[in-house]
């Protein structure tokens, strides 16, 4: 991508994110870059296309976070979500218009179905692992560790969200523990209480 395509991603996130991106148009956009809308236009054709670039760049940066190669410990865990709440932030408009910018961009909509289904198996592939290491217990009944993944995703998904009406928990790392603790093998307690307390509780 062209250095001056990427300064006007860069631009356009930060005006999503402080004003909306169902308020913005490209003379807004073109007024904060100092550009002409038609010069704007010339690299993208209006805002829906920049939301679109916006949005492959956000899948790409999630690639292989849920579950890396190798023999990721709990404190995986942990780093994922602080991770994945830096990431939140940084594309904070896009999980508080999710709805509308799905009804609205059936092409986006259909890309997210494929990125949450591959983002859940990646999160099972990771529980699988936690079961072979000895630190969660063997599913119990089928599907009950789907629907804890499922629950987890719902969690920090829409945590921008639930908070503009209820901002009584701080930690979104701590609700998501708080899902899978129930699950340890007393080794896995082990595991969990040997954690650095920014791990645990941040």
């Amino acid at each position: 991508m062209s250095p001056t395509k990427q300064r006007i991603l860069d631009q356009a996130l930060r005006l999503f994110n402080t004003e909306g991106f169902g308020q913005m148009s490209l003379g807004r956009l073109g007024q904060a870059l100092g550009m002409s809308k038609g010069n704007l236009a010339y690299h993208f054709a209006n805002t829906g296309v920049i939301l679109e670039a916006l949005h492959a760049q956000m899948v790409s940066e999630m690639e292989g976070r849920v579950r890396p190669a190798g023999s990721p410990t709990l404190a995986h865990f942990a780093g994922f979500f602080r991770y994945f709440e830096s990431f939140r932030t940084r594309y904070r408009f896009f999980f508080l218009e999710w709805s509308d910018i799905l009804r609205r961009f059936p092409a986006i909509q259909a890309q997210q179905a494929e990125v949450v289904a591959r983002r859940q198996a990646e999160g099972r592939s990771l529980l699988t692992y936690y079961i072979g290491a000895g630190w969660v217990q063997p599913e119990a009944q089928p599907g009950a560790y789907d629907r804890l993944i499922y629950t987890i995703w719902m969690t920090q998904t829409f945590w921008l969200a639930a908070e503009l009406v209820d901002r009584r928990h701080a930690s979104g790392l701590r609700l998501c523990w708080q899902l899978l603790e129930p699950y340890f093998t007393p080794a896995g307690r082990a595991a969990f209480a040997a954690l650095p307390e920014t791990d645990r509780q941040a």
